[in-house]
Order: structure tokens, then sequence, then C-alpha cells
């Protein structure tokens, strides 16, 4: 939110001395009274004018901060969107925040009939004050009231919708609110309205969104929305929008505190394109950019998390732990991902204090991002063994489960041949009480165990 500035005119006396009046000169009294009122009506004038100047002639000033009020969100340089065959999509000329015009790649929709009490809505619901530190159960339900109206009211809703968006400014729940209401913001709400609502028109907004939004949960939302709508025929675009905010946010070109949604959606809906995003974030967000490559749909990022990992093993350092444990824990997955740890097992560049996560990896916890997509779900809070943590460098946040809880009997006997060759491979002390251990427990979830 932009800071305010508060600008106090002092005024400023003069301390002169006042001398008497000289004796009015014969033949001159007219002609002084005449100056008299031709100057006073003068700066009187003057005043007036000053009253009514324009404001684009006054110093700017920023709008004040209101607590708990309504928020900018993050934006980037809008950018050229290819339709799905690569093509530029032709359409009405639209400039964009820089300045510059680009072509407005929404597909062509017809104006639907305009909803006054849409926007009547969502203004009312703008204007909630939530200085008293949160959103209450009463105001929950007027938002989640409301966000119901504007999908009820179909197509209808939508301009006043996208208006309200193209403002980039909203209305933070907190994260009591967010379970109250169901949605993290008004903008989060309305997007989802957008998403209830469906039809060109909607899509239309949501990719106009897309192409200036640098906050990481919207660019989630609306790939999951878009994704829906049409899918694959905008998943490129998602993936792009993704891919430029977290250049720009590891620039400094845009301030955001949580990132975490632009790997999912990357995970998500990416593929062997964006390995080299990842790998470039990873001095920043280390954690999130091994779970990302764990994770791409058809294993594009293990051979980019396995060169990573024997690098840092080759070199003794610590960043090499969690990405071993990464590998184990899609090991049953992928046999070049169990190779890769077998063979750093065999060259002994598993450190001791290693043993304990791999094991985790192989039979115990299994690491996954807060929210999932593209279902937009998360896990439930008191989940049997659900852990979660923090990391503060980059700020970054995820859970736990334990693999009883998302593995098959299948599952566990590849992580059972995994671990025996582990065991195998680097039959260390402390290789072997972790690895053992985690034995036991594959073992009991086979038939019969």
């Amino acid at each position: 939110m932009a800071r305010s500035e508060n600008m106090n005119h002092v005024a400023q006396k003069t301390n002169r001395k006042v001398r008497p009046a000289a004796p009015a000169q014969p033949g001159h009294g007219h002609g002084v009274k005449l100056g008299l009122v031709i100057a006073t009506l003068v700066l009187g004038l003057l005043i007036v004018l000053s009253l009514f100047k324009k404001p684009a002639d006054r110093p700017s000033a920023e709008p004040p901060v209101v607590a708990a009020g309504p928020r900018a969100i993050p934006v980037r340089e809008r950018r050229q969107s290819p339709t799905a065959n690569g093509a530029q999509a032709v359409g009405t000329p639209a400039v964009a925040r820089s300045g510059r015009v680009v072509p407005d790649a929404s597909p062509v929709a017809v104006a639907p009939a305009d909803s006054a009490a849409a926007r009547q809505l969502i203004g009312q619901m703008a204007q909630v004050n939530l200085s008293s530190g949160g959103v209450t159960p009463a105001q929950a339900k007027q938002f989640s009231e409301g966000f119901r109206q504007l999908a009820s009211e179909g197509a209808a809703a939508v301009p006043a919708i996208g208006e309200f968006l193209e403002k980039n400014q909203d209305l933070g729940f907190g994260e009591g609110g967010a379970k109250l209401a169901g949605v993290s913001s008004l903008r989060a709400g309305l997007l989802e309205a957008l998403r209830q609502i469906g039809g060109p028109e909607a899509l239309a907004v949501s990719r106009q969104v897309l192409q200036t939004t640098a906050d990481p949960l919207e660019i989630a939302l609306l790939g999951r929305q878009m994704e829906e709508a049409a899918p694959g025929q905008y998943r490129q675009e998602v993936v792009d929008a993704a891919r430029q905010t977290l250049t720009d946010i590891a620039a400094g070109k845009v301030e955001v505190k949580e990132v975490a949604p632009l790997f999912q959606v990357l995970q998500t809906y990416g593929d062997a394109a964006v390995v080299e995003d990842v790998v470039k974030s990873m001095p920043q967000w280390n954690y999130y950019a091994a779970m990302t490559l764990a994770g791409l749909p058809s294993g594009e990022g293990i051979p980019a998390l396995i060169q990573l990992t024997k690098a840092s093993a080759a070199a003794g350092k610590s960043d090499s732990i969690f990405p071993m444990q990464m590998l184990a824990q899609v090991g049953a997955q992928y046999p070049e991902a169990a190779a890769a740890l077998a063979e750093l097992a065999r060259q002994n560049q598993i450190p001791d204090r290693a043993w304990r996560r791999i094991a985790d990896g192989l039979g115990g916890d299994q690491y996954q991002f807060a929210r999932q997509l593209p279902d937009n779900t998360f896990a439930a809070e008191n989940g049997p063994g659900l852990k979660t943590y923090h990391i503060v460098s980059g700020n970054q946040n995820f859970f736990s489960t334990p693999l009883s809880n998302v593995g098959s009997a299948a599952d566990a006997a590849q992580r059972l041949a995994l671990v025996d060759q582990l065991l195998a491979a680097n039959p260390t002390p402390a290789a072997v009480e972790a690895l053992k251990q985690v034995r036991g427990r594959l073992a009991g979830r086979m038939p019969g165990g």
C-alpha cells in the first residue's frame, strides 16, 4: 500500500516596521482609493482562481494508508499473449500500464447486459470496515452471500467484476477471515465468482487479469479457472505468467512475501521448458525448487535434480540433503532417481546426518506444497501425522504427511527394493540404522506384513 505524505503548510510572519502613513497629497485622494479598490479586486480574483485550480496542476499526493482497508496488489508489465497455435490474436488494441500498445488476446465475446446491482454490491463489499482486526462472522457471511449473488447474476455481473479487478485493489481477510469466508480476499472471491459464471465473457476477463497481475495466488487461481474452461488451450499463458513473475520477484522488481503458488503452477502445468527457471531459483527458494523439480508431471525435472544433488554432495555442501530426500521420495516412481541415490551411497557421498532424512523420504514424511493444484485444496489441518514447516530463508512454507496416507502396496514394494539397494551400497552404521527402521515400516504395509 502506498505511504501517505502529510504536507503541512506553515505560514511565515515578517517582522517589518510599519511607517506612519504619509499625508495625502492634494488631488491624489481619489486615485489612491481607486488603486486600493482595484488591488482588492485583483487579490480576490486570484484567491478564487486558486480555489478552482485544476487537480492536475496541484502537487500529487499518495492516498492515505487505511488500516485493514483496501491494499494494492503487485502488478507486472503487460505482455503479449500467444494464442493456442502460437499466432498473435487480433483484437482491439489495449494500452498497457507501461504505456505501450499490445494486442488484446482475450477471446472475442459479445458484451453482456451490464448489471448496476452487481456494481453496487461490489462497491459495498469493498467498503466493509475491517479495522477491528479481521473479518467477523457476520462480515464473512456478508461476503459469502455477496459472492453467491454475483455468481447467480451470470454474465451480467462480469463487467462490474472486471472493472474492480482492473483497479488492482484488494481487501484481505486475514487467516481467520479466510476460513470464515471461504476465500482469502475480495479479489479471490470475485475470481471464484468468475469461475462459477463461466463462459467467454468470464474467460476474457480472466485472461486480462492474468496479463498484469503479479500476485502468485491469483495466477494459480486464474490458471485453474482457465484450464477448466479450456483444457490445455491457455496453459502456456499461465506458465509464462508464473515464470515472468518469479523472475521479477527474484530480481527485486516485484515485492511478494509468499511465492509458493508460482512453483505450484510450474509443477502442475509446466514441462521441461520450466526446468531452467526452477534451477535458477534454487539459491533463493531451495526447498520449493527441489519439490518442484521432483514433482513435474512426467519427471522432466528429475535429471536436473540429480545433477544439482550430485554437485552439492561432491562439494560437501549441506544443501544437498533435502534434494537427496526428494530423490528418495520419488525413487519408487523414477528409477533414475533411485539409481542416483545408490551411486551416491557407493561413492560414500551421503553424510551420516542425511540418512535419517533419506529414510523419511523412502517411508516416512512425504513433503508437499500447502495448497494442492489444480483443485486448490489444502491438507486437513488435523490430519493424522501432518506436520507443517516454515523456512525463514525465502519464507518457504510446506507440510508433510505419512507415507501410509498417500502410498499403495505396489509403491511400498518398490520402495522396499530401493531400501535393500541402498543397504547393499553403503552399510555404514548410520545408514543401516535408518534404513532398517524404514524397512520395517514398509514391510508392514505389504500383504501379510
